[in-house]
């Protein structure tokens, strides 16, 4: 999702922020059942994976995972792009 700034105090993202496209390839398993995972094999950035144990992958998207962080570049997405370059795992870099 991308958008020039934040929503006003009283306003939600989900209505001021509209604009998006799909990453394909970039998706990600998000909903699933913990105990019926024994491993999830995530590669290098966790955004990949190759779920082992009690999997059921669904024939269809069902849900989406909205992304909001290409919005206020300058009030929000390069500080916050600096705050997680510092906590990269050494394996992600």
């Amino acid at each position: 999702m991308v958008g020039d700034r934040l929503p006003a105090p009283g306003q939600r993202l989900v209505d001021v922020v509209r604009k998006g496209v799909a990453m394909f390839g970039q998706d990600k398993r998000q909903v699933f059942a913990p105990n019926a995972v024994s491993e999830m094999n995530c590669s290098p950035g966790r955004h990949q994976c190759r779920p082992t144990g009690r999997i059921v992958e669904p024939a269809e998207v069902e849900a989406s995972l909205l992304h909001y962080k290409y919005v206020d570049p300058l009030a929000y997405l390069l500080r916050r792009q600096r705050s997680l370059a510092a906590r990269m795992l050494e394996g992600d870099r």
